[in-house]
């Protein structure tokens, strides 16, 4: 059976979207909107939640594109909205950072959609088009009016998502005033309008025009450090990032936000990855430098994570996505670069900023040696456990299975090579048996002389 066009969202929709509620839908069609301002072609969205269950997403972007199509001969809009993968965004002609990438977010939006209406207004042109859809198939053809309203370009797309895919089609509207409200703050002087005549929000405006520092300290009620955040940003051609993190005095609930190209990454992934490890091992040479750490106590990731809250905000050129909800990024090909880059400037904030390094490590010392005592006794209930180690291990000194790491490598040769290489205090080698004869290897004559495999 080969599916066609929308078909394959419709027959697993779980694959292309969350089918708790629509919010992914609403998110994917605010997501294009986005990527216009983010081009600087759009200033304004509204987004409108009708009491019949209809949603609208309207932006003063540049419209969806009406021309005909050179290969499939329709309007480019109908390739869009009744194709996946398709799009323009797939190389950096138009876009250069976006989070339409698999040309699949406003197809999926139609193919579970009851019925979804499109009016769109390109620049230059005198006209307005309208297109219609129902269960994802054309119910009535792109057309065009003479323009009556002032406005010179934008798309407004209007849906009804079907229930039959969904649990519920009741948004959750707190999550999405929190999407729409971070949305402003990532990208400055863009105006977001929700008009609420459904849940009972009513009319509520974003407009952000600071920055990171600002969401951050805004959103934080706690005792925290320092005072004006540790904030930077990296700007290469590649891939451009943007950063607000201070630390909670006392362990709350700390924000922790990343976005790649203004769509929230849930599950992190590539960039908080990056940022994290360079936080660590940018602290752990801090406190060496210093000599903050009492003896035989080492710094593991969590001891400095557990306290920081942290928004990111992360844009690159055709990012990897670990799915179409876009939770984890895993653009793993630029990680390297990224965490020197971020531990450099974090090695930079601190010699700056000394005294707050101190009280920095300060916290992680103190979230160290909790660890440690929590493990100790731990280990104090497991004493008549007995464990028989392989001869071959080269054991670290570390007992704390939070920070120890076990690498297995192929051959005393290789164990040499990662011994010598090796943090002894939290790194342990265990050498496999190296090079192993396949006895497939034999040619057939050896097979038959071979008793063991005639037997």
């Amino acid at each position: 059976e080969v599916l066609k066009g929308i078909e394959p969202v419709q027959k697993r929709p779980g694959m292309y979207t969350d089918t708790t509620n629509p919010n992914h839908l609403v998110q994917e069609l605010i997501d294009n909107s986005v990527d216009e301002a983010i081009s600087g072609y759009c200033n304004e969205i509204i987004i409108t939640f009708h009491a019949d269950n209809k949603i609208s997403v309207e932006d003063d972007g540049s419209g969806m594109p009406v021309d005909t199509h050179p290969k499939h001969k329709v309007p480019g809009v109908e390739v869009i909205m009744t194709n996946l993968h398709s799009g323009a965004k797939f190389s950096e002609k138009n876009y250069k950072y976006s989070g339409g990438l698999h040309g699949v977010g406003v197809s999926v939006v139609n193919a579970l959609s009851e019925s979804l209406d499109l009016k769109i207004i390109r620049d230059g042109d005198n006209k307005e088009y309208s297109m219609s859809f129902a269960n994802g198939t054309i119910s009535r053809k792109l057309s065009s009016r003479k323009k009556t309203i002032e406005k010179k370009h934008g798309t407004l797309v209007s849906f009804n998502a079907n229930p039959k895919y969904f649990d519920s089609i009741d948004l959750n509207i707190k999550d999405i005033l929190s999407l729409i409200k971070a949305k402003s703050i990532l990208q400055p002087r863009l105006k977001l309008t929700v008009i609420d005549e459904k849940y009972g929000a009513g009319v509520v405006e974003f407009f952000h025009d600071g920055n990171l520092q600002d969401y951050l300290i805004e959103a934080t009620k706690d005792e925290y450090i320092p005072k004006k955040t540790y904030y930077g940003k990296i700007d290469l051609d590649v891939y451009a990032m943007e950063w607000s993190t201070i630390w909670l005095s006392e362990i709350s609930e700390p924000l922790q936000e990343s976005y790649v190209n203004l769509i929230p990454t849930s599950l992190g992934g590539t960039h908080v990855n990056s940022f994290r490890s360079a936080m660590v091992d940018a602290m752990r040479d801090f406190c060496s430098r210093r000599n903050l750490l009492p003896k035989n106590l080492k710094l593991s990731p969590e001891d400095i994570w557990k306290n920081a809250s942290y928004i990111i905000s992360f844009k690159m050129s055709n990012p990897q996505f670990s799915g179409q909800t876009k939770g984890k990024l895993q653009s793993n090909n630029i990680s390297s670069s990224l965490t020197s880059q971020l531990k450099d400037k974090f090695e930079i904030w601190l010699n700056k900023h000394s005294e707050t390094g101190d009280l920095i490590a300060a916290i992680a010392i103190k979230n160290a040696q909790n660890r440690v005592a929590s493990s100790n006794l731990e280990s104090k209930k497991n004493t008549n456990r007995s464990i028989l180690l392989p001869s071959r291990l080269s054991d670290c000194t570390l007992k704390d299975i939070n920070i120890t790491e076990l690498f297995l490598v192929e051959g005393d040769s290789a164990g040499g090579s990662a011994k010598q290489a090796r943090d002894r205090s939290c790194q342990a080698i265990l050498p496999l048996r190296g090079k192993i004869l396949n006895t497939w290897e034999l040619s057939s004559e050896k097979i038959i002389e071979s008793k063991e495999v005639k037997d």
